[in-house]
């Protein structure tokens, strides 16, 4: 049974429950370009939480004039998100990638089980192919790592250091999503409460600290989340990786001729 104090519920207000009213996961992608400079996000389960956390993604969208979310899909990897990126109908101003190391997906599954070294090779592939695809001369690609997760997911860490290679060999920026959740690629359910997490947003799991990952040490909602990335229960976990999806906007660049 999940242990989580009430203290994590994030109180909503009359904002929050407009912000709740817009759809919290694009199922497809937009057919015409978004106005203002866009951010397209591709990813996973964990990225999705991000998206469906109300505190995260408004505190994204603060400094960001639209980000598009239709690229992210609960438990998918990289070949979906190429799949998406050869139906977009606009040009990103920016790309993020972000992939843990699945080896499967929930729906519209385009991968073949791979494991271990055949997992790596694919996710670069795959990457690699985006990348090419958004060789426009405008668009800019950030790589984002996933939080360490536990030794049963062996492929991630295997997964992330080949994305960090990647990103180097192709003088693209990598994040480490993880800088605030798993810091040193050490895992803890618990962290500090961040500078912002002020009054009740702190101290759920204890004085001066908040819960940042479940009980599995794999998602980022304290308790359990849906095929949306939705939590219950406020996810300082989510906040934290939309901290470095910031960066990696601020610091994406454009892939090289």
């Amino acid at each position: 049974m999940t242990d989580v104090s009430a203290r994590a519920r994030w109180p909503r207000s009359p904002s929050w429950l407009a912000l709740l009213a817009v759809p919290l996961l694009a199922l497809g992608l937009t057919g015409c370009a978004p106005d203002g400079p866009t951010v397209l996000v591709l990813g996973d389960s964990i990225t999705a939480e991000v998206h469906a956390s109300p505190e995260a993604s408004y505190w994204l969208a603060q400094t960001t004039t639209h980000v598009d979310w239709a690229g992210t899909l609960f438990m998918s990897s990289p070949c979906n998100g190429l799949q998406a990126v050869r139906q977009l109908k606009y040009v990103p101003d920016v790309v993020i990638i972000n992939y843990a190391g699945n080896h499967g997906s929930f729906t519209q599954n385009c991968m073949n089980g791979e494991t271990g070294k055949a997992l790596v090779d694919r996710y670069l592939a795959d990457i690699g192919a985006i990348g090419r695809l958004l060789k426009n001369g405008h668009t800019r690609i950030s790589l984002v790592g996933a939080p360490a997760r536990q030794e049963r997911h062996v492929n991630s860490e295997d997964v992330y250091n080949a994305m960090a290679g990647f990103a180097h060999d192709h003088h693209l920026t990598f994040i480490d999503g993880g800088a605030y959740i798993t810091p040193g690629r050490v895992m803890s359910r618990t962290g500090p409460c961040l500078r912002r997490e002020t009054g009740q947003y702190c101290g759920a799991a204890g004085p001066g600290r908040n819960y940042i990952r479940d009980e599995a040490l794999v998602h980022l909602c304290p308790g359990p989340i849906d095929v949306y990335g939705r939590c219950d229960y406020y996810s300082s976990g989510a906040v934290r990786l939309a901290i470095q999806f910031q960066a990696a906007i601020d610091q994406a660049v454009k892939p090289r001729p």
